[in-house]
């Protein structure tokens, strides 16, 4: 049965009709519902199909099988009056030994379209739209009361017995296989105490992706940046959660420790992607290319702005710079010369000295010898005279 009614209103019938169905073949159906006169408008009307056990006119059950049924494109539309509702169709049956419902393959999952690196994963984390996008989740026999007005705060009167009993929850996060995202949130407690965060698949016997335990002092204001690397499967069904119940620990002494009453605080709750690495080899390959053939470009076009600025510039400039350069050469030219003449000229006078110094020696050497030839004559002389 199809029906639209009022259900503030008795369930006041607008329309409707039994909808007979054959085994295993699609139906398309159109009716025409005309509201009589006698109806007021109301905004309270349900449409309704109903597939339970089914009455005859005399309100007596008639053969109702356990079926699966399938509905799908659904409308009500607004026509003009005696407009004539669509033609009816109905799929053929299937042919003898075919199967009445085969089974189709079933899709390929897509795969999800990576974030670009910056990217906020967090709805609302600074709590301006109060509960909006969070999920506030207190299980007996933990008891507390949250408020949401700018933060969360959460008014814990009993701890439970897990720490799951007080909880507050964000779902279907995206987290990428290879890629980085950094977790910050602002906590704080009444009391010192121990509270957890993570992000892990609720779905999938909770299996963790990262998180870690926060030690609160009291009255404190605790900053959290965490770095969370993804080395699973990427996943469209991740859960952020803190707990905030009983949370299981021992002392130094190895005692259990209780986990006190306490009023929690919790605000600005993000988390972003830094890092990337869900490209393929060769999309890597493509964007390298594509940065060099810039870069490469980038170079180019630069040299040609100098080489055309240099061409635009003043003649006189560059006449100049000519003069200059020619100026520089001489100059180059003449130290040059100089310092060859002087080392000439260092040259001519120590060979004049030298050849001086041998003159001197030459000269002694005959007046010695001179002086010898005297002393020689003169010892003769005076023998002869003896």
């Amino acid at each position: 049965k199809f029906a639209l009614l009022d259900p503030k209103a008795n369930y006041d019938w607008y329309g409707g009709e039994d909808i007979e169905l054959n085994a295993n073949r699609q139906k398309s159906i159109s009716r025409i519902v005309n509201v009589g006169e006698d109806k007021a408008s109301v905004s309270t009307i349900d449409f309704v199909i109903s597939m339970g056990q089914i009455l005859d006119e005399n309100k007596k059950p008639i053969d109702t099988p356990a079926s699966t049924i399938e509905i799908a494109d659904i409308s009500i539309t607004k026509v003009e009056k005696d407009t004539a509702p669509d033609e009816e169709t109905e799929a053929n049956p299937p042919e003898e030994g075919e199967d009445p419902n085969p089974e189709e393959p079933d899709p390929k999952p897509e795969e999800p379209k990576p974030v670009e690196i910056g990217t906020q994963l967090i709805k609302n984390g600074d709590f301006a739209k109060g509960e909006e996008g969070w999920i506030s989740a207190v299980t007996a026999p933990g008891e507390a009361e949250a408020t949401f007005d700018g933060k969360a705060v959460y008014k814990i009167t009993n701890v439970g017995t897990e720490d799951w009993n007080i909880q507050l929850k964000q779902s279907n996060i995206t987290l990428e296989k290879g890629a980085s995202y950094k977790v910050n949130l602002k906590i704080k407690s009444t009391e010192a105490r121990i509270v957890k965060f993570a992000l892990l698949d609720p779905k999938a016997n909770y299996d963790w992706y990262g998180g870690e335990d926060l030690v609160l002092a009291a009255n404190e204001i605790k900053e959290v940046d965490y770095t969370l690397n993804v080395d699973k499967e990427t996943n469209e069904q991740i859960q952020f959660l803190i707990s905030m119940g009983q949370i299981k620990s021992q002392d130094e002494n190895g005692n259990d420790v209780i986990t006190p009453i306490s009023t929690i605080e919790i605000d600005d709750i993000s988390v972003v992607k830094i890092q990337s690495n869900t490209k393929s080899d060769k999309e890597t390959e493509e964007t390298i290319n594509e940065e060099e053939s810039k870069t490469k470009e980038s170079e180019s076009e630069e040299i040609k702005t100098e080489e055309s600025e240099t061409e635009e510039s003043d003649p006189q400039d560059n006449k100049n710079q000519g003069t200059s350069t020619d100026s520089q050469t001489q100059d180059e030219n003449d130290q040059e010369s100089t310092q060859l003449q002087t080392e000439e000229e260092s040259e001519d006078q120590q060979e004049s000295e030298d050849q001086q110094e041998s003159e001197d020696q030459q000269e002694s050497k005959d007046q010695q010898e001179t002086k010898d030839q005297q002393e020689t004559k003169d010892q003769q002389e005076t023998k002869e005279y003896n």
